[in-house]
């Protein structure tokens, strides 16, 4: 027994085509070869993982306006409640 499905292709594309694999859409323009590769495989434990982690959060804040004194953190996404 197969467990395969097979879809018909859609009559219409999207009005906005900019597809992801996220809830969000990709802005126009967008291309995956600007992305910057070089930390791609590096542990967050590594000089560089520290320091992309430290921009990543600094720099959320600072586009949020977040008050002086709050602070930003990367934390396990799994929601197993070890946080």
């Amino acid at each position: 027994m197969s467990d395969t499905v097979s879809a018909a292709k859609p009559a219409a594309a999207p009005a906005r085509p900019f597809f992801s694999s996220g809830p969000c859409a990709k802005r126009p323009g967008y291309n995956v070869a600007d992305l910057q590769l070089d930390v791609l495989g590096r542990s967050h434990r590594s000089a560089l993982g520290k320091k992309t982690l430290g921009l990543a959060c600094s720099e959320t804040a600072r586009i949020l306006g977040l008050p002086a004194g709050y602070r930003v953190a990367v934390v396990a996404g799994s929601d197993t409640g070890a946080v």
